[in-house]
């Protein structure tokens, strides 16, 4: 099993178009990156098999398919955690690219060329 390394933008040969600030921006955020915490009255609800495919990625990134089945099999509805999982992981990688400076376009096209995840 391969692990992946934080890529940088200049290893994704792409320009970084702005710096993130170091420290946390709390006024006036509009919540867009989490970097905050700022809590907001208007968060949308938990979605529907979000405890499954948290669960289910813990136990990937443990390398324990066994608990990775088992969680699996024992979801109300199996379904719910995929499409979780998949919502997750593009909110994933939008970060990322976010962090790095760069079109969402730009850290999916990477992906799709090299297999790797820029996180």
């Amino acid at each position: 099993m391969t692990t992946f390394e934080p890529l940088t933008a200049r290893q994704l040969d792409i320009e970084v178009l702005a710096d993130l600030p170091d420290g946390p921006v709390v006024e006036g955020c509009d919540n867009c990156c989490g970097s905050c915490q700022m809590s907001s009255a208007d968060a949308p609800p938990v979605p529907a098999g979000f405890d499954t495919a948290i669960a289910m990625a813990e136990a990937a990134a443990n390398h324990n398919p066994s608990w990775w089945n088992e969680i699996r099999t024992h979801a109300g509805d199996s379904a719910d955690g995929e499409y979780c999982s998949s919502l997750l992981l593009g909110a994933l990688l939008q970060s990322a690219a976010h962090r790095l400076g760069v079109p969402t376009a730009d850290v999916w096209a990477y992906i799709r060329r090299t297999g790797e995840l820029p996180l």
